[in-house]
């Protein structure tokens, strides 16, 4: 999962914001899947549009930098 996104960053500027979609992995809280974002594209800004139970798998929203002002548009 992290390892295709940081892959692509070079060709993303997600201090300017981006939203991406994160295929949850079942056993990973919402948080995790922010924390393991912020940690791969180094930028501080990253929120998520709505949670996902930790057993469920499924999209989540990510938005980085400036896109976190615009997360309450999809939820």
């Amino acid at each position: 999962m992290i390892t295709k996104l940081t892959e692509q960053k070079a060709d993303l500027d997600f201090q300017s914001g981006q939203t991406i979609l994160i295929d949850k992995p079942k056993g990973w809280t919402s948080f995790k899947v922010v924390h393991q974002i912020r940690k791969a594209v180094k930028v501080k800004k990253v929120g998520h549009a709505g949670t996902l139970d930790p057993m469920a798998t499924g999209l989540l929203i990510i938005c980085t930098g400036k896109m976190t002002k615009s997360i309450s548009e999809y939820q």
